[in-house]
């Protein structure tokens, strides 16, 4: 409850009229106090070609009207850019189709009551669209997390990586290795058993300490089943600090 307190300032006089003092009197108002509509959590991203999807959980107050969608190129300059009413099927997610592929775009989400009450901003998520190739079986964003964006569901488990920046200077968007025993593990998968002409495509930041491996070689990727019988791998050769592949 929100109390409010108010003062009155009553003079009295004598018989004659003369003036000879004042109370002030204190009056205590209890008035109604509405509370803020909770903060929508789990906000997440998923790129697209040339569009973004926002969804987030559900902010389950009775007389919650919409959510606000904000949006912007940078974490501290981000604007409204729209609203969904919580009449929408479905009202917790959202797709963003003015976007432009490779281009960084951060949101934030907000929840409204009826009575325009507005709730603290959502944790801010930044999300890329870019283009989805056919054919694609594994897509790690590494959005802190190691699942597999690419809709086969061939999610890692990480084995003491740790997040850290990624090359746009993003908290939680790459993973840290320290090329001796940590790793992410992804389970065998006949999709991953590829046989004809493929593409991997990475980023990586090298920073020159030799490998782990029996030939002084650094392992990025490395597919492998049935023991020791390797299907590919690409690693930093440690003779001359190269990238090299073997299949």
């Amino acid at each position: 409850m929100n109390k409010s307190v108010h003062g009155l300032n009553t003079n009295i006089a004598d018989k004659t009229g003369r003036h000879i003092g004042g109370i002030l009197l204190f009056l205590l108002f209890t008035l109604p106090l509405f509370a803020q509509p909770a903060i929508p959590t789990n906000v997440y991203g998923t790129p697209g070609d040339d569009q973004l999807t926002l969804s987030w959980d559900p902010v389950n107050d009775a007389d919650l009207a919409k959510y606000r969608i904000y949006r912007g190129k940078s974490s501290s300059s981000i604007n409204l850019l729209d609203s969904v009413l919580v009449s929408a099927n479905p009202d917790t997610v959202y797709t963003d189709n003015v976007v432009d592929n490779d281009t960084m775009y951060y949101y934030y989400i907000t929840a409204v009551d009826s009575a325009g009450q507005v709730s603290s901003n959502s944790d801010t998520v930044h999300v890329m669209p870019t283009i989805v190739p056919d054919g694609l079986v594994a897509f790690y964003k590494f959005d802190s997390n190691t699942l597999d964006g690419s809709g086969e569901e061939n999610d890692g488990t990480n084995y003491g990586a740790t997040l850290t920046y990624d090359r746009f200077g993003n908290w939680g968007k790459a993973y840290s290795f320290d090329g001796i025993s940590n790793y992410v593990y992804v389970s065998p998968d006949s999709q991953l058993n590829i046989v004809n002409s493929f593409s991997l495509s990475l980023w990586i930041k090298w920073n020159g300490d030799a490998g782990s491996g029996n030939d002084g070689s650094q392992s990025i990727i490395d597919k492998s089943y049935s023991g020791n019988d390797m299907n590919y791998r690409l690693a930093i050769e440690e003779t001359n600090k190269s990238l090299g592949s073997h299949l």
